[in-house]
């Protein structure tokens, strides 16, 4: 897995270097779906640095409101597939309509670091 910006442009420009424009149609969807995904990565990066930003001078904005947890919390494990499609979670609960006051947006963006750091974990012991 790449761990900063730099080797994310540099996996993009792997896939866009001069060479590799005569490929067949099923090479060139992989690559583009690569870069795709690259991109992605790189977005959300910079965005979390952003935010980091944000956080540490004090203008980070957060929306709270009531939040059923119990209710997000079922999501995880389909969540956790779009990281790792072999990365299974179970989630169970010994009670349900669990109120909570939060930011949905920043409390899924926690989730999915914890999930994406397990799928990289999981990678790593392969």
């Amino acid at each position: 897995m790449s761990s900063g910006p730099h080797l994310d442009l540099s996996r993009i420009c792997d896939y866009t270097a001069p060479g590799r424009h005569h490929l067949d149609d099923a090479t060139r969807n992989e690559f583009l779906s690569i870069i795709d995904e690259e991109a992605d990565r790189l977005s959300e990066l910079i965005d979390n640095l952003l935010d980091s930003s944000r956080l540490q001078s004090g203008t980070l904005h957060m929306e709270f409101q009531p939040l059923r947890l119990d209710t997000m919390l079922r999501d995880i494990p389909i969540r956790a597939r779009s990281f790792d499609e072999s990365l299974m979670i179970k989630v169970e609960f010994q009670t349900t309509d669990i109120l909570i006051q939060a930011d949905p947006t920043r409390l899924a963006q926690v989730f999915d670091n914890l999930l994406s750091n397990a799928a990289n974990m999981h990678l790593d012991q392969m």
